[in-house]
């Protein structure tokens, strides 16, 4: 199953026609369509939008691999996920996730470190 198939599964299975899928990721509808029919690429921010949104893996969303949904991961609190690092040992799987990170703009990725402080210092916090 390809990304544009995974991500018109989650509209449909959520009952949501593509404008109003569009509307709660603040895209617009012939983004949804492209995406869909596969004349666009998924970026990694449609991909948190819609982890965050609709409690989707965004591992599963982009690869197809691992859990579909977050609820099925093993969780700290909403803001930490346990990440199981012997999948990343293998070469294939490092060289995906170098390539889901490649494209990540800098105020996403400043985001990212910003959660991270965070749970560093939760964790500096319990120890």
């Amino acid at each position: 199953m390809s990304v544009n198939t995974r991500l018109k599964v989650i509209r449909e299975e959520n009952k949501m026609l593509q404008k109003d899928f569009a509307k709660v990721l603040s895209l617009k509808t012939r983004q949804i369509t492209e995406i869909e029919r596969g004349n666009q690429k998924m970026t990694i921010e449609i991909a948190l939008d819609i982890e965050d949104k609709f409690n989707i893996n965004m591992r599963w969303l982009l690869s197809g691999r691992g859990e579909k949904y977050l609820d099925k991961l093993k969780k700290v609190d909403s803001n930490l996920i346990f990440i199981d690092k012997s999948k990343y040992y293998n070469s294939d799987n490092i060289v995906e996730l170098v390539y889901l990170l490649k494209d990540i703009p800098e105020s996403l990725i400043e985001k990212i470190l910003f959660k991270l402080k965070n749970v560093i210092q939760k964790v500096h916090e319990e120890f």
